[in-house]
C-alpha cells in the first residue's frame, strides 16, 4: 500500500507523517491487497482565521479499479486524521461488499 501525503497551508514535520501513515496502516492494513494507492491532503481552509478549518482529504485507489474518496474537518490535526481513516476503512469496506454480492448474481 503506497501512501501519499500533501499539505497546503499547513506545516506538517515528519513524526506527525509517521502517525498518518501509521493510523491509516492500522485502519486500512486488513484491505492491503484491494488498495493501490493512498492519497492524504491536509488544508488549512480559514488560514489564521481559526474554526472547524483543518481539512483531511483521503483518497484511495482500489485495484482492479474504483476509488474512495473521504474528507473530514476538526479544529486538530489528530482527530481529524483518525476519524477520516476510520470512515475510510468503512467505506472500503461497503464497495468491496457491493463487489461480492454483484459477483454472486
Amino acid at each position: 500500500m503506497e501512501v501519499t501525503i500533501s499539505t497546503k497551508g499547513i506545516a506538517v514535520d515528519d513524526i506527525f507523517r509517521a502517525y498518518v501513515d501509521r493510523r491509516l496502516r492500522f485502519s486500512l492494513g486488513r484491505f492491503g491487497s484491494h488498495i493501490k494507492r493512498v492519497m492524504v491532503r491536509f488544508a488549512d481552509t480559514n488560514g489564521p482565521r481559526g474554526g472547524l478549518d483543518k481539512r483531511c482529504q483521503i483518497n484511495v485507489t482500489l485495484q482492479p479499479s474504483g476509488s474512495v474518496r473521504i474528507e473530514d474537518f476538526d479544529l486538530d490535526m489528530r482527530p481529524v486524521v483518525d476519524r477520516a481513516a476510520a470512515r475510510a476503512a468503512s467505506a472500503i469496506e461497503r464497495e468491496l461488499q457491493r463487489r461480492r454480492d454483484a459477483r454472486r448474481l
